[in-house]
């Protein structure tokens, strides 16, 4: 292998210039097709400066690009030896050595020089321009070549060679370029589909999303500058010339009124202006969501969180995440090939000689994990399999919790007889609770569909309702019926997003929709249109739980055949939880019809499904099912109703008479939205 020269190959030169000569404000799309077509001739500089200007000019798209590649640059990496032998071990050594003083400043330089970490998000670039280059500034001493810095090279300082594939360095000299010599020059490839190098780059697919876009702004701004301004027409006295000094400094005076909505006519000529299209610039607004979105999907591969998409489903949103997962991986994989044949090959080969075992660059990517599903396969396992026994090291290791001692302060999950794993029938993440009773499991995609259908309460329609009813609609005390929407809008954005009721105060404070505490806490008089801080929090807290016990029941209903009893789980005790905490009774009993949780403001007690096993393994448990059902204390009455009539699935029917009156009335309720 050709040994690399010790000096500078690709510097800058008169074929390739810092600054570049492409103006983004004077593009046009007959350029851009130009550029395009040239790329497909070898002559790639004008398409790499292009995707340059697209980056620069376009905050979205330079912001979808830069999360794929801080996405891998962010991952943590690894030298690994070729092998188990000792040779392969002290190769592997001396290359991590090696690597880590990439970019070490030394004592005569007056700035630090860009090390490995810069060096890796640089060949990233690879991603959105197909390839990227470093040139690698070997240091030379009797003993050993090492890599001092890897210097980048933009992709407008290369051609590509007749072949359509291989890179060669612009050269004035040179017509055809310089060949790269492939000890001195890290070229990382990426390909966003098959075919030759100049039509495999992730931005060719996204360069009509930005004509749209850059035009678009143009329209969009020039709608604005004019939308709402009169209609100038000034008239010429009659006599005067067009061309008179008179006239000229009379257009001049019409056009410093505004913008350029305004015409100057002889007297007896006139202009009429014939209505334009209607929607207040809609056009422009509708043309730039559509090329974003296009754009997102190109470089994500998804649009749900990257903000693209107005809402989704929790379960939606683990589906794009797998796919933007999918292209970490990938990206991760071209780059761990390209630095091990690249970087630390060459490396081994000047410093160790031919035949050297070459270590591996390894790049520790985890893939996403669904908790909940892997306690649903374990939850139907524990049915299929009576007897089964699982390693408590094994699901400390699997949940990353952290294995108590024996003196450590811990919190029991499941009954006191036998744990029962909360999951499948019971929902996700079950037991998720700390000390204070705060709930912290996520809010799924069966409980969010029942939210969102709920429509907005009036006043008059709220005192109608039963207490049933009003679990399946939005209202808050105080507030008229769009700040109710907008409140409810703000609490399910956060449940998709995974944030808390911190957040969910907070923006109520941003709205202006909570109005200030005085001293002591409580606010000092009711203020129209705002709620107290407290209050917030028990709207919070009651409308979160209710989701959460909507999506249980239907859950506890559905698997009523496999795990027919159903269990009451206290988990922050008040006088009137107490007495039902423990109780257990068939799903069908009629005490589930009358008490079922919440029970008051902000109850944390929920019912959780039992299997016949379970019942003949733990003899409390059968002793507590021949209780009699014991009954809560002083209840509240706003909680008093049938789950049947509350809690059935979007597009189901309410259990009773009652549920069916409430539905009546809530189908004349307009949505959020």
């Amino acid at each position: 292998m050709k040994r690399p020269n010790r000096r500078i190959e690709a510097g800058q030169s008169e074929a390739r210039n810092i600054a570049g000569d492409l103006i983004q404000t004077t593009l046009t799309p007959e350029q851009i097709r130009s550029y395009l077509l040239e790329a497909e001739t070898g002559d790639i500089a004008q398409q790499a400066e292009l995707f340059e200007r697209m980056e620069e000019g376009d905050g979205e798209l330079d912001a979808h690009l830069r999360t794929r590649k801080r996405g891998v640059a962010s991952l943590g990496w690894q030298i690994d030896a070729a092998d188990d032998t000792s040779e392969a071990r002290d190769v592997a050594d001396y290359c991590r050595g090696v690597v880590q003083e990439i970019g070490v400043v030394t004592h005569e330089e007056a700035a630090p020089v860009r090390g490995i970490r810069a060096a890796l998000f640089d060949l990233l670039d690879a991603i959105s321009k197909g390839f990227s280059v470093l040139e690698i500034d070997w240091e030379t001493t009797a003993a050993a070549w090492t890599p001092r810095r890897l210097m980048y090279r933009p992709q407008r300082w290369f051609k590509l060679a007749d072949d359509g594939e291989s890179i060669r360095a612009l050269d004035e000299d040179d017509a055809d370029g310089k060949v790269l010599n492939p000890t001195q020059f890290i070229v990382h490839s990426s390909r966003a589909r098959s075919g030759f190098s100049a039509r495999t780059s992730l931005l060719r697919s996204c360069v009509r999303a930005f004509i749209v876009r850059h035009y678009g702004w143009k329209d969009w701004t020039g709608f604005a500058e004019v939308f709402g301004m009169p209609v100038r027409v000034g008239t010429l006295r009659e006599g005067v010339e067009w061309d008179s000094e008179e006239a000229v400094q009379f257009q001049h005076a019409v056009a410093a009124m505004g913008m350029n909505m305004w015409a100057v006519v002889n007297a007896g000529n006139s202009i009429d202006t014939a209505g334009g299209a209607s929607g207040e610039g809609r056009v422009f607004e509708s043309l730039l969501e559509h090329a974003s979105k296009e754009m997102t999907l190109a470089v994500l591969g998804q649009t749900l969180t990257s903000g693209g998409e107005n809402g989704g489903s929790y379960a939606l949103g683990q589906v794009h995440n797998q796919v933007r997962y999918d292209l970490l991986e990938s990206d991760a994989r071209d780059l761990e090939e390209t630095l091990t044949m690249q970087l630390l090959r060459p490396i081994v080969l000047f410093n160790r000689g031919e035949g050297a075992p070459v270590p591996r660059w390894n790049i520790r990517l985890d893939p996403p994990v669904d908790l909940t599903a892997r306690a649903s396969v374990l939850e139907s396992l524990s049915r299929a399999v009576p007897g089964l026994h699982v390693s408590k090291r094994a699901l400390y290791e699997e949940y990353n919790l952290t294995e108590p001692t024996d003196d450590a302060d811990t919190l029991a999950l499941g009954s006191a007889g036998g744990a029962i794993l909360h999951a499948g029938a019971n929902g996700p993440g079950s037991m998720a609770l700390n000390a204070a009773g705060v709930d912290y499991r996520v809010v799924d995609s069966v409980a969010l569909d029942w939210l969102k259908a709920r429509p907005v309460a009036t006043e008059e329609a709220w005192a109608k309702l039963s207490p049933a009813g009003r679990s399946r609609a939005w209202y808050v005390k105080g507030l008229a019926p769009e700040q109710i929407a907008e409140t409810a809008t703000l609490m399910l954005s956060g449940f998709e997003r995974g944030v808390g009721e911190v957040d969910f105060v907070t923006g109520l404070y941003e709205k202006g929709l909570i109005v200030e505490p005085l001293e002591g806490g409580m606010p000092g008089k009711v203020t129209p249109g705002k709620i107290p801080d407290w209050q917030a929090r028990v709207v919070y807290r009651n409308n979160r739980w209710g989701a959460t016990q909507a999506s249980q029941f239907q859950r506890l209903s559905r698997d009523a055949d496999v795990r027919p009893f159903w269990k009451w789980l206290t988990h922050n005790p008040c006088p009137i939880c107490s007495p039902m905490s423990g109780n257990i009774a068939r799903f069908d009993a009629p005490v589930w019809a009358e008490f079922y949780p919440p029970l008051h403001h902000q109850c944390r007690c929920e019912v959780v499904s039992v299997s016949d096993i379970e019942l003949e393994r733990d003899p409390a448990l059968r002793a507590a099912l021949d209780k009699p059902n014991p009954r809560p204390e002083n209840p509240d009455p706003d909680f008093a109703f049938n789950p049947g009539d509350a809690y059935y699935p979007v597009g189901g029917a309410p259990a009773t008479s009652i549920g069916h009156a409430d539905a009546e009335i809530l189908t004349t309720l307009g949505s959020i939205t």
